[in-house]
Order: C-alpha cells, then sequence, then structure tokens
C-alpha cells in the first residue's frame, strides 16, 4: 500500500506510511493525536468507509489482487460478490500466535 492510502481507525481516518512489508503496516496517527489505539482495535482496510474498488485503486492494483493478496490469517466474509468484511487482530510483539 502506498503512503497516500488511508485506514479507518474506530472509526477515524489515518494514513498509510510507505509500503507494507509481508503483514505489516506502519500508520500514521499524528493526524489523530487523541486517538489512543490498543490491542483489539478495528482497523478498516475495506468496508462502509473505503470500498475494495477504492482500495484497489489507490494501490495500483484490482479487486481481486487486494482479497489474494490479504493473507490466509485475515477472515473473509462474503454475501455473494460482495465482501462483507475482511478482519484480523492486533497483537503484542512476542505474542504466541497459532496460525
Amino acid at each position: 500500500m502506498l503512503h497516500y492510502h488511508s485506514l479507518d481507525i474506530t472509526g477515524r481516518s489515518a494514513h498509510v506510511i510507505g509500503r507494507v512489508s509481508i503483514d505489516t503496516s506502519i500508520i500514521d496517527l499524528s493526524s489523530a493525536a487523541d486517538l489512543k489505539p490498543s490491542l483489539g482495535d478495528l482497523v478498516e482496510v475495506c468496508g462502509p468507509s473505503q470500498s475494495l474498488d477504492e482500495l484497489a485503486k489507490a494501490i495500483g492494483s484490482i479487486p481481486n489482487e487486494v482479497l489474494t493478496t490479504l493473507g490466509s490469517r485475515s477472515v473473509r466474509s462474503y454475501v455473494g460478490d460482495h465482501v462483507l468484511s475482511v478482519a484480523g487482530s492486533l497483537h503484542r510483539p512476542g505474542d504466541r500466535r497459532d496460525y
């Protein structure tokens, strides 16, 4: 994802800095100084605030490629051809995770 792409964190927009590295993104929260994110907060990559088509266009891709590159650890919910949600969870570095 490119630096001009934004995500929705608990209802607030925040920009992605640089490119995604494997399954990691760096999110600039300086424009939302009052936002105090914590483990388990929802980070919306695509959904009501940004459609899958808009996300794909922002990163110079197509919707199908975006979905296939999100990784097997992300939970996806579909109805017909529409994505309802793609969810994952934040974790602390070093925490054991079973994939």
